[in-house]
């Protein structure tokens, strides 16, 4: 029986391993060669702090985002996958935490065009009918000027 349970584990394992790498082949460029922006994210979800904690509190929602950069690129990772649309406030145009011009913006592992919009209220980006992970999705917002971070300031 023991043998069992420790095969139908190892397979758990495996399974999660080749998830997070498929994760990775289409949104890697977001983690890999990336630095830490100005703030670490956004979202109404507490985070309880400590080891081995991950798992104890609310599942992350769509408006949990989580913020890298690279170059002139801003990667928002949403932590849950938004049905029709999501508001960056952080991009709000109220904030001086991005004072450059959004060039461009696109969604990780799409081919599909991003249609969205930057005001007060943040950047706002439709969703595509088709989405290209069944959890975090990755925005990739692209200005022509280079992201300052507080280790470039």
């Amino acid at each position: 029986m023991l043998t069992v349970l420790e095969a139908l584990k190892w397979e758990f394992h495996k399974a999660t391993l080749a998830m997070i790498g498929r994760w990775l082949e289409v949104n890697g460029e977001a983690i890999y060669g990336t630095r830490p922006w100005k703030v670490y994210g956004e979202g109404p979800t507490q985070v309880i702090g400590g080891e081995f904690k991950d798992t104890m509190g609310e599942a992350f929602t769509s408006q949990d985002i989580r913020f890298t950069t690279k170059g002139d690129i801003l990667y928002a990772i949403a932590l849950a996958v938004p049905k029709e649309e999501m508001v960056i406030q952080s991009l709000s145009t109220n904030l001086r935490l991005y004072p450059e011009e959004v060039d461009n913006v696109q969604l990780l592992g799409s081919d599909e065009p991003v249609k969205w919009s930057r005001n007060e209220k943040g950047l706002t980006i439709k969703m595509p009918v088709e989405k290209p992970c069944n959890y975090a999705i990755v925005i990739k917002i692209i200005s022509s000027r280079p992201i300052v971070t507080p280790r470039t300031q």
